[in-house]
């Protein structure tokens, strides 16, 4: 199968799969914060990204060198290295999970006590930990399939999870279990999810048939590779998590609650990106194995091309309903954050672009310089946040998070230059702001028309001004038919396709 399809069909794959995990995950966040107060949504969401952040020294960038070295070893066919380096990861992952398990439980009660200033933190702190040890179990199946490029599977674990702690979510609510039934899902969720796995994972790989070899050469090699990317992962943690982790201590738990509404509600596009990096991760290395430079260079030139024009109609959509898509979806509490989710949009459009580039960049071997930009834009976000937190809230946690993600497309991209010859769609970014701006100006007018109480023509406005993008960027030349459906029929044509 070449490149190409193995692309298209698994980006669609993941796509779709990715639509369903996001759509689970934002029930399930609907449901906590309709059927939970603000401030007991902000106490699970401080203590879940607490747990999650310090998560980075169980992984130890493992994740990505296992799926790398997997691809790596099977072009040799060197199956006895590929099960070496699944023993390693675990062994390595187990081992820190444990460490970290310990660490909290023994922190919990003081943690409950002096930051979260809430007795019931401590459960849930406990039902996270659950969480922890599990996850090994489940990360190592899922980065298998991934480094094997078996995209059917891989596209399941994360949406069978997610769907999984909906259901669960949804039933424990109803049970009258509280806040704590936001927590309890995620304990049973992965190992559910590595129970049904399982069974695929031993028709893929004939575990027993091979032996350790040189575990401690791919051990180091593991290691060091993962040491990299631990520091990038800590970087991108610092961007992600830690406006929650300081919200946590410098303003209300119903505050945070708000937060932990319109940051995941701006990311939730983020699917688009996702799918495409899982799927070339693996497809990357590969290519510069094979030293197929050309093919990378064009791939990134087709999504600097078209990944704005996809995303920026449900980005200025979501920009100028903020606040009647808050209030529709969680309730009126949660209107307070409309500025912050339009603040943090406008960084998303940038960051999709930046995790594609990170991607390649690690996949070709240079974590390093992934682990520099990403640390000095968690550096820039935290600095950031010392001022803007205390001084405007949700609003300053919003302002650093956009500007993170910008610095990280800007410095990504710089680097991606060096060392792949394409060129930046600069032309057809500029010809893009006429039918931005059309879409934008028709979508303030859907929205006039909502706010009199027309929803009729409201909707009809919000397709004509979708009509109306997608026209002007046909007549602009900044979609081409032809070339969009060249790599359409990539998806049934895979033996003779060419990239």
């Amino acid at each position: 199968m070449s490149y190409a399809k193995k692309l298209v069909q698994g980006t669609l794959l993941l796509f779709l799969m990715n639509i369903l995990a996001s759509a689970a995950t934002y029930f399930t966040r609907i449901i906590l914060a309709r059927s939970l107060s603000p401030a007991e949504y902000g106490l699970f969401y401080s203590v879940f990204t607490l747990v999650i952040f310090f998560l980075f020294f169980r992984d130890l960038g493992q994740d990505a060198a296992l799926t790398r070295y997997i691809a790596k070893y099977r072009v040799t066919n060197n199956y006895a290295y590929v099960k070496t380096v699944i023993i390693s990861v675990f062994s390595m992952q187990l081992v820190s999970s444990l460490i970290l398990i310990s660490v909290f439980y023994w922190l919990t009660p003081y943690l409950a006590q002096y930051y979260f200033k809430d007795s019931r933190a401590v459960l849930l702190l406990y039902l996270m930990l659950g969480y922890v040890f599990f996850s090994v179990f489940y990360r190592i199946l899922k980065c298998t399939f991934q480094g094997f490029q078996k995209t059917f599977f891989f596209s399941l674990f994360d949406a069978s999870k997610l769907f999984l702690i909906f259901i669960l979510s949804y039933i424990f609510l109803k049970l009258g279990w509280g806040v704590s039934a936001a927590a309890w899902p995620y304990l049973f969720s992965p190992l559910i999810v590595v129970l049904i796995f399982y069974f695929p994972f031993k028709k893929l790989f004939p575990f027993k048939e091979y032996h350790i070899t040189d575990l401690s050469k791919i051990s180091k090699k593991t290691f060091y590779f993962g040491l990299a990317v631990t520091l990038t992962d800590f970087g991108e943690k610092v961007i992600g998590y830690v406006d929650t982790l300081m919200l946590t201590y410098y303003v209300s738990l119903t505050e945070v609650g708000v937060y932990n509404v319109i940051l995941p509600t701006a990311l939730i596009i983020m699917f688009l990106g996702r799918s495409l990096i899982s799927v070339l991760y693996p497809i990357i290395t590969e290519m510069w194995s094979k030293k197929e430079f050309n093919k990378i260079s064009l791939s990134l030139f087709l999504f600097n091309r078209y990944s704005f024009f996809l995303i920026l109609p449900v980005l200025l959509w979501l920009f100028v309903y903020a606040q009647e898509f808050l209030r529709i979806m969680f309730g009126s509490e949660y209107v307070v954050g409309a500025l912050a989710l339009q603040i943090v949009l406008i960084g998303t459009l940038f960051f999709m672009v930046a995790m594609i580039n990170q991607c390649i960049l690690s996949a070709i071997g240079k974590p390093k310089e992934v682990t520099f930009i990403i640390l000095f834009a968690a550096l820039v976000n935290f600095l950031a946040n010392l001022y803007f937190i205390p001084t405007f809230g949700i609003s300053g946690a919003a302002f650093t998070t956009a500007l993170s993600y910008f610095i990280a497309y800007i410095l990504t991209t710089w680097r991606i230059k060096k060392y792949f010859s394409f060129i930046l769609p600069i032309k057809i970014w500029l010809k893009l702001l006429i039918p931005t701006i059309l879409l934008y100006l028709t979508l303030i007018w859907s929205r006039y028309t909502y706010l009199s109480g027309h929803l009729a023509y409201a909707i009809l406005l919000i397709l004509l001004a979708v009509g109306i993008y997608i026209t002007f960027s046909l007549i602009l030349k900044i979609i081409e038919l032809a070339e969009i459906k060249k790599y359409l029929l990539l998806v049934g044509k895979g033996k003779n396709a060419r990239i």
